[in-house]
């Protein structure tokens, strides 16, 4: 009752996330029959039920408008050393940048959804208004060996199943952003010229780690012109 009532005060800021373990426990369908409950509908499993409560979870207002989400991804699929990375609880899909080859509105009678790829070669389609906001990331992780992972995330309101990040509905990655120990400033740099570019926006942000390695970058340019002359 007072996630019903705290969401009709601020959908912007609550979010009911629930761990993906509880959805097969006993106990689930008890919380199940709560929502019927409490919502008066019927739902024919738990993660429906989660899926039709949360739906409200944001205000419209935050939503981007196309096409300045669509040209950001544009933008993003244009990293070179890139991949697309979808993650779900035990399944991660993973395309590479240079093998998706574009951003194409795909229409089947009725139905419209944004294609990624080319029809004729691996793509997915994803449901570009669900996005809410974009967040630049740069944080340590151990498949970088302790170091940076940057990361563009595409989040949505409520949970969707990504395991790591709740809200995460997709992302694009750096895959190879060191040569042995040092930064590949040029792998990176594109990366902090998209932020540039929108960071303007309401609903686009940056964590503190990226922030911080835009700051580095900076200096370290400077530092090598001042070196230089």
């Amino acid at each position: 009752e007072q996630y019903f009532h705290y969401v009709s005060l601020r959908s912007d800021l609550v979010r009911l996330v629930i761990d993906s373990s509880f959805f097969g426990m006993t106990n689930s369908s008890k919380l199940n029959g709560l929502l019927e409950k409490m919502t008066r509908e019927t739902f024919d499993n738990l993660r429906e039920a989660v899926r039709w409560v949360t739906r409200n979870e944001y205000s419209s207002k935050n939503e981007p408008q196309l096409p300045n989400c669509k040209t950001l991804i544009e933008d993003a699929m244009a990293l070179k050393d890139a991949s697309l990375v979808i993650f779900r609880d035990r399944t991660l899909v993973e395309f590479k940048t240079e093998d998706l080859g574009g951003l194409f509105e795909y229409r089947e009678g009725p139905h419209k959804s944004w294609q990624l790829g080319r029809q004729d070669s691996h793509h997915c389609h994803l449901d570009l208004k669900a996005v809410s906001a974009v967040e630049f990331s740069a944080e340590p992780v151990s498949c970088q060996r302790g170091r940076l992972n940057y990361t563009v995330w595409f989040l949505v309101p409520g949970g969707c199943g990504n395991t790591f990040r709740s809200d995460g509905y997709f992302s694009f990655t750096l895959n190879r952003p060191y040569r042995g120990n040092e930064p590949r400033w040029e792998v990176i740099e594109p990366i902090f010229q998209i932020y540039k570019k929108y960071k303007d926006y309401s609903w686009v942000k940056a964590d503190k780690g990226f922030l911080e390695a835009i700051e580095t970058f900076y200096n370290y340019e400077s530092m090598s012109k001042t070196g230089s002359k």
